[in-house]
């Protein structure tokens, strides 16, 4: 029983001073247990943190993400700009390059219609100086006609005042109206002429005009009314003169009366023309037909002139 107390109180020491020893080791330890204790809250900080971390580097990640199909959806749409500079360039570069030739185009159909108009110019001169021939020819033939009667006038007054009975033989009298046939013809064939250079001159003013009308518009439908109105005016003024196309139907009626002075002739060898009371010298007749002619010469050296002035 003793040995059991004696025990007892040593297990009592032994117990009292493990609890002194745990107590001691506990106040060793506390500030171990504090720092473990604020380690703790840092971790559950630091957790924390990473937490936050993780998730703001998973949102950078979501916007790195939308960052680069931005970027590289406006790289496409730069691409694309680009592209469509390029071909608004190539498209501007085309149509300078049109208007260029537009430019070119006017020009060369301003050229055309000045070149047009100096032709027209051209023709209504060429039509102008063969009205001209034309009038002169008709002057010299009606010269001619004149001098003719009045040299059969004067040869009737002369051979009838005559008292030695001179009289025209046959041969004389048909050489005198074969000359006078060639005369006639010549003048016809002269008439006709410079009436056909007339007309051809009339065409070509007439194509002229539809070619100035097919290049620009300056030259309007109303004002060919007014120019072919003009013409028309003109050939008017010309049939009413008795000038024209109607000159050698005209000279053929005067050939008839030639005829029928030819005729008075043929009757003045039997004796059965009356007496003539116009007396017109030879040199009267002579001098009207030059003068005449020197008309004609003026007319044609003054056509001539003005085509080498236009011409060059």
């Amino acid at each position: 029983m003793e040995a059991a107390k004696a025990e007892l109180a040593k297990a009592k020491e032994e117990l009292i001073i493990a609890k002194e020893r745990a107590i001691q080791s506990w106040l060793d330890s506390k500030p171990l247990i504090d720092e473990l204790e604020k380690q703790k809250s840092n971790l559950a900080e630091a957790q924390q943190t990473s937490k936050a971390s993780k998730t703001a580097v998973s949102e950078l990640e979501s916007q790195l993400e939308s960052t680069k199909s931005s970027i590289k959806s406006k790289s496409e749409d730069q691409l694309k700009t680009e592209s469509t500079i390029q071909e608004i360039k190539l498209a501007l570069t085309r149509i300078r390059h049109e208007i260029e030739d537009i430019k070119i185009g006017v020009t060369k159909e301003k050229q055309e219609r000045e070149k047009l108009r100096r032709i027209v110019y051209l023709r209504k001169q060429k039509i102008k100086a063969l009205r001209l021939v034309i009038r002169a020819a008709t002057l010299e033939f009606q010269a001619l006609e004149e001098s003719s009667a009045n040299s059969v006038q004067q040869h009737v007054y002369h051979s009838e005042s005559r008292t030695d009975g001179v009289v025209v033989t046959r041969e004389d009298y048909f050489a005198l109206t074969r000359r006078a046939k060639r005369k006639y013809s010549k003048a016809n064939s002269l008439v006709a002429v410079s009436a056909e250079q007339k007309r051809a001159a009339e065409a070509s003013h007439e194509l002229a005009l539809s070619r100035l009308d097919k290049y620009g518009g300056s030259w309007s439908m109303e004002r060919r009314k007014v120019t072919r109105k003009w013409y028309s005016k003109r050939v008017f003024v010309k049939k009413k003169h008795g000038i024209g196309e109607g000159e050698v139907e005209n000279n053929g009626t005067r050939w008839e009366s030639h005829k029928f002075q030819a005729k008075s002739i043929g009757k003045f060898e039997g004796g059965e023309v009356q007496k003539k009371k116009n007396r017109i010298t030879t040199q009267s007749d002579v001098r009207v037909t030059k003068r005449n002619k020197s008309i004609l010469h003026k007319m044609t050296k003054c056509f001539g002139q003005n085509m080498k002035k236009l011409r060059g």
